[in-house]
Formats: structure tokens, C-alpha cells, sequence
């Protein structure tokens, strides 16, 4: 296992590093060589199409992440085949159910909204997209990384990722528009299902063999568990609709125009795409996959203890840092690299940085959460979302994006502490004081933090003054973590990975 799990890691960075190019790249294009209106309407299409995944596609990821893994340790491999096999199913119904409402009343939404015309003579390719979108992905990535198999992972990545850029090239070439980004979006799905699609069917048949059914262990299915906690997931994730970005894109068309859309959701693009290389993101799918596999074994909630402060640390280690370093960098990046026109979008990005701390938090509450199978606590989120949408609604009136993205922010505070609460009453587990080095780092990175502001305030824009300084802090942090704030068991891990003693998958 930890063979297998070092390994895994490596594959998993790899993805991860390639991945984050692939990302600046197309961004880069889509601003570049579409208007302002166009991108808000692309924005639109991504925001449409996750009304369906937050409905239900998230709650069945969320299923399929907590059993799967368990039903491994049990060797239940049928069952396996079956869960999945059904919940993808079920995923395809309900989308297909969505789609036929919206084709029904698809009219008067688009006139509240104030949507662009140019979506209704798409509205074909909008749904086949939405009905394609990560159909196969949904349990594709949980259903190979229970499997640790986290190479076949990267090379689907890798090819998704190179299929969506050349149609984004060619689009920009050709001056295919909306369209071509459309068209591009398919085709990147057909990949994603071609791929995913037959590598399960291949690894679904292997486990059903009789050689494998001979050897099933306990072959009882926790149906009623499985179908509690897929339903309060379900509701939980509905409520993304209104506590995620899902339903922003479609709030500020109705108040401020498309064109503000374009800002907004840049904005929050270019803050989540750093977010993206988080340690913390980097580690979820193997941290996840040793959450449930090790409280299964064991029933121990100090592992899920020692687990999320690990989790934490990685985040925050990076977290502060880089919510200086985007704040600093972002106007000349904007302007250089991007377009001097969505220079508008700063203030978001500034407001947006400090989401950085706490979505780390939320990530770490959420696993914990998910693997004690607490997810009726998530209603109390209802709570938080209700808040957001009437803060949103408001402010974005008044203020516009500014509006919008200081409600996002709220939201985002407030689940925290709701997260929070319920992890440390209801699970009885308090990351805080599990390791009380968490603090030491969170610290640690204010100072940092703090240090880079007070440049900004001096110098403005010297890119190489504050290279010096994160090049600093990063050395400083490395000997941190590596002297005073793990544990012995940890250390150990860590020094292992870094000095690639195990690292053969």
C-alpha cells in the first residue's frame, strides 16, 4: 500500500503540473481571442452545464469516493461494478430529465436572465455537452484512484488536456467563435468518456471473473447506508447551487450585463487555477482514499485526526503565500499576458484571494465529514447558501461584481465555521488541537503574508523583489516543515517521498 500510494503521488503531481500550463494556455486563448461577451457566454455554458453535476452528479462522486475504497478492503468486487454501474445510470436519467424541462421553458429563462440570443441557436450543442459532460469522469477518477491506479489517471489528463487545447487553437486560427469553444468542449468529452469509459469496462470485467468472485469475502452491500448517505449528499450538493459559484454567472447577467460576467468569472478562474496547485489538491484524491480505507480497517478517529491536520498543513503551507504572491502579481499578469481590458477584474481577484484560506479548511472539514458519514450535518449549510443567495441578489444590485464576489466570500467564511463546528461536535474530532504545529504554520505563513502586502504597499510591481522574497519564505517553510511542525510517522513519509526511496508505481 504505501508503495503503491508514494507512487500514486508521483503520478498525481505529474498530472497536476501538466495540467496547470494546459489551463493558463487556454485561458490565455479564450480571453484573447474572444470579446468580452462571448467569454461571459462561454462562462454561462460551464455555469448551465453545472446545475446538473451539482444536482446530483456530486453526490454520487461523493458515494462512490466513501465506499468504493471500503468495498475494496472487503473484496466485493461485483458490487463494485454494480454501484457503479447503477449510479451512472442514475446520473443519465436525471440529466436527461433536467434537459427536457429546460427544453420546455428554456425561453422565459432566458429573457429574466437577460441571456445573449446567440445561446438559443446553440442550445443543441449545449445539451449535448451537458449531457456528455464527466458522464464517465464522474466515477471514472474515484473508480481508478480506489484502484491506486493513478498513471492511467494522468494519461487520461494528458490527453483531454491536449485535446481541448488544439481545439482552442484551432478555434482562435479559424475565428470559429462560440462555436468552435462548443464543438471543442464535446470532442474533449468523447475523449474523457472513450478513455475512462474503456478502461473501466476492461478493469469491471477483470474483477467479475469467477477466479475473483471466488474470493469476495464478506459479500453483504450496506444498501440502506449507501442510500442514506447518497441522498443527504445529494441534497447537500443541490444546495451548491445557491452556496457555490453556479448560480453567480446568471445573477450578474441579470443586474449588470454579460460583459461583467466575462470579469467575474475571470477573475474567479485565474484565482481558482493557482488554487489549483495547492498541496492540498495535489494530496486530496490519496488522502481521501487513505481516510476510508484506514477508519474502515481500524474505526479509529485518530487517523481521520492526524489526517486532516496533516491535510491542513500542506494547504496552508501554501495557501497564505500564495494569496500575497496573487494579489501582487495579478495587475502586470493581466496586462501583459491576458488583455489591459480586464484590468476591471482585479478588485474580485483581491476580494477572491481570501477564499484561498478558507476553501483549504473546507476541503479538510468535508473529508473528515464525508468518512464519518455525518452528511446530515450538511443540511446546516442550507443556511449558509440562503444567506449567500439573498447577499448576492443585494449586493450585486448596488455594487455589481464587487457585490458578488464579497457575498462569495461570506458564504465561504461562514461554511467554514459550520464545517468546522460539526467536525469538532458532531465527530468529536478537532484538527486544531490535534497537532498544535497547524498553528505554528498558520503562523507563520500570516507573517509571510503580511511581509509581501507591506512590498506591495512600497514598490508596486517588482517582480523580482518579490521572487527573492517567496524564494526565501519557500526555504524557510521547507526547513519548517521538515524540523518542527511534523510528527516522527510523518517526517518519515515525507522524507521518503522527497528523497524518492519508494517511488516506483
Amino acid at each position: 500500500m504505501r508503495t503503491q500510494v508514494l507512487g500514486g503521488t508521483k503520478w498525481t503531481i505529474i498530472s497536476r503540473l501538466l495540467s496547470f500550463p494546459s489551463k493558463i494556455v487556454i485561458s490565455i486563448i479564450l480571453v484573447r481571442y474572444l470579446s468580452r461577451e462571448d467569454y461571459g457566454t462561454y462562462r454561462i455554458v460551464l455555469d448551465l452545464s453545472a446545475v446538473t453535476i451539482y444536482l446530483v452528479s456530486l453526490g454520487i462522486q461523493h458515494s462512490i469516493s466513501r465506499y468504493v475504497p471500503e468495498m475494496f478492503e472487503k473484496q466485493q468486487f461485483s458490487n463494485i461494478v454494480k454501484m457503479v454501474a447503477g449510479m451512472t445510470g442514475l446520473r443519465l436519467a436525471v440529466n436527461l430529465l433536467l434537459l427536457t424541462i429546460f427544453t420546455l421553458c428554456w425561453r422565459p429563462l432566458f429573457n429574466f436572465f437577460h441571456l445573449p440570443q446567440i445561446l438559443a441557436s446553440s442550445l443543441g450543442l449545449i445539451f449535448l455537452f451537458i449531457l456528455l459532460q464527466r458522464t464517465v469522469e464522474v466515477f471514472g477518477q474515484y473508480f481508478h484512484t480506489a484502484l491506486l491506479d493513478f498513471r492511467f489517471q494522468t494519461l487520461h489528463d494528458i490527453i483531454k488536456d491536449a485535446t481541448f487545447i488544439g481545439g482552442i487553437v484551432a478555434t482562435g486560427l479559424r475565428d470559429w467563435g462560440l462555436a468552435g469553444v462548443l464543438w471543442t468542449l464535446i470532442a474533449s468529452e468523447l475523449v474523457s468518456f472513450a478513455v475512462y469509459g474503456s478502461s473501466a469496462l476492461y478493469k469491471a470485467a477483470q474483477m467479475i471473473k469467477p477466479r475473483s468472485l471466488s474470493r469476495t469475502g464478506d459479500s453483504s452491500v450496506p444498501v440502506s447506508r449507501i442510500v442514506h448517505y447518497s441522498a443527504y449528499n445529494i441534497l447537500y450538493t443541490f444546495s451548491g447551487l445557491v452556496i457555490g459559484a453556479s448560480l453567480d454567472s446568471f445573477i450578474i447577467a441579470k443586474f449588470a450585463g454579460m460583459e461583467k460576467v466575462a470579469l467575474y468569472t475571470f477573475g474567479l478562474g485565474l484565482i481558482m487555477m493557482v488554487h489549483s496547485i495547492n498541496p492540498l489538491n495535489l494530496f486530496k484524491p490519496i488522502f481521501n482514499n487513505i481516510f476510508v480505507r484506514k477508519y474502515a480497517q481500524t474505526g479509529d478517529k485518530a487517523v481521520l485526526s492526524r489526517g486532516a491536520a496533516l491535510s491542513a498543513k500542506l494547504g496552508l503551507f501554501i495557501a497564505l503565500p500564495a494569496l500575497a504572491g496573487v494579489c501582487l502579481l495579478a495587475g502586470p499578469i493581466i496586462h501583459y499576458v491576458y488583455r489591459p481590458d480586464y484590468s476591471g477584474a482585479l478588485p474580485v481577484i483581491y476580494l477572491f484571494a481570501i477564499i484561498f484560506v478558507f476553501r483549504c479548511l473546507n476541503i479538510v472539514y468535508t473529508a473528515v465529514i464525508n468518512t464519518l458519514e455525518l452528511v446530515r450535518y450538511f443540511l446546516w449549510l442550507y443556511i449558509a447558501g440562503l444567506l449567500k443567495l439573498a447577499a448576492a441578489i443585494v449586493l450585486t444590485w448596488y455594487w455589481g461584481i464587487i457585490g458578488m464576489a464579497s457575498a462569495a466570500c461570506l458564504n465561504e467564511i461562514i461554511s467554514c465555521a459550520l464545517l468546522g463546528y460539526i467536525v469538532e461536535t458532531k465527530g468529536g474530532i478537532s484538527p486544531w488541537r490535534a497537532d498544535r504545529s497547524y498553528t505554528r504554520i498558520l503562523l507563520n505563513t500570516s507573517v509571510m503574508a503580511m511581509f509581501v502586502f507591506a512590498v506591495l504597499g512600497w514598490i508596486g510591481g517588482v517582480v523580482s523583489l518579490v521572487a527573492t522574497a517567496l524564494a526565501g519564505a519557500a526555504i524557510y517553510f521547507g526547513i519548517s516543515l521538515k524540523i518542527k511542525p511534523f510528527r516522527a510517522e510523518e517526517r518519515e513519509v515525507i522524507n521518503a517521498f522527497f528523497k524518492r526511496k519508494i517511488m516506483v508505481f
